[in-house]
């Protein structure tokens, strides 16, 4: 169970950095942004389920699960960002 833990630890830690890292490309628009983070954090995920120490089921069950729903993880993830750090994001002015 620990270990499921710690990648768990690591997937939010790894989605933050690069959340923080693509904010820095004002270049991108934020469907870039989203895109690029889904698709690296697709590969990471894949990868860190094959190096688990457990049986290819339950690594067959965790893909089966996880790497559906990155977008959805990744997306929570953003948003308590953002609710935590204010000014994380840009706000558009009406007006």
């Amino acid at each position: 169970m620990a270990n499921f833990k710690t990648f768990i630890k690591k997937f939010v830690e790894k989605t933050k950095n690069i959340i923080i890292e693509l904010e820095k490309f004002s270049t991108l628009t934020n469907e870039d942004k989203k895109e690029t983070l889904d698709e690296q954090i697709t590969l990471w995920t894949d990868e860190a389920i094959n190096s688990l120490p457990v049986n290819p089921f339950c690594k067959w069950m965790l893909k089966k699960f996880v790497l559906p729903n990155v977008a959805n993880f990744t997306q929570t993830i953003f948003d308590l960002l953002k609710a935590k750090v204010e000014g994380f994001t840009k706000e558009v002015e009406n007006g």
